[in-house]
């Protein structure tokens, strides 16, 4: 397993009371793995945990793989290895397109690409070579997404940490943004994995190798690969009709 997590207890900054307790993740190695769930499951929550992105108090273990060895989450870092992808692209609105993947790297503490990079990161995430010189702002919620995607890109990690990235968009473009996302982790040489968090049922019964459902109680379920999303869409709903039968019962 690329990444072995060990959860404890987990409990949000300026909060004592526990939010996960007892909680046990695998991600295998390579392809895709979804966390699914509600929204306000803590799907994020144990995203950021995983890839140690988390402000809050966490007590357990992390294990990270890498080609059949253990390796160091600081190395994985310096070397450029993991990519995050928040859910609201970390983009500046007062540099361009071009200057954002320069934006990205400094963040990252990776060096900056080269165009060469950039050009192949800009085709794997389908947009136009003059998209460089065009702000943020000037760009539809689509292209935004897929332009954070590009920037990170550029510096070729192994694991990606994806947050929401089908929010607030239309079908078309959310298909299209998991096209980019499943392009990330085939046709290498290297193995890669992109641990990607999403409340869309349909889009992950495609995409996924591997589904953990996240219920509304912060425990974690582990579902088959390519499940049919009527089945996922159907475990969202039972999982409002449990916790609605809890709150009626107190």
């Amino acid at each position: 397993m690329p990444i072995q997590l060990d959860i404890h207890t987990y409990a949000h900054p300026r909060c004592d009371d526990p939010f996960f307790q007892n909680l046990e993740l695998a991600v295998p190695y390579s392809g895709i793995c979804v966390l699914l769930g509600a929204s306000g499951s803590g799907k994020t929550t144990l995203l950021q945990i995983t890839g140690a992105f988390e402000r809050g108090h966490f007590d357990g273990t992390r294990e990270f793989w890498l080609d059949g060895e253990q390796v160091d989450l600081a190395h994985l870092r310096a070397t450029a290895k993991i990519g995050y992808i928040p859910q609201q692209p970390a983009l500046p609105s007062w540099r361009t397109a071009r200057k954002c993947f320069d934006f990205i790297a400094d963040l990252t503490g990776t060096s900056r690409p080269g165009l060469p990079e950039i050009s192949s990161a800009l085709r794997d995430a389908r947009l136009p070579l003059d998209t460089l010189s065009l702000y943020p702002h000037e760009l539809s919620g689509g292209m935004r997404r897929r332009l954070a995607i590009a920037a990170t890109l550029a510096y070729s990690p192994r694991i990606l940490f994806v947050d929401e990235p089908f929010a607030g968009l239309d079908s078309a473009t959310a298909y299209a943004v998991m096209e980019i996302l499943r392009s990330f982790v085939a046709g290498h040489e290297q193995e890669r994995m992109a641990l990607i968090v999403t409340h869309n049922a349909e889009l992950a019964s495609i995409m996924a190798n591997t589904i953990y459902f996240v219920t509304r109680q912060q425990k974690l379920r582990h579902v088959k690969g390519n499940s049919n999303a009527k089945a996922l869409v159907q475990l969202l709903r039972d999982d409002q009709l449990n916790l609605q039968a809890g709150d009626s019962s107190e």
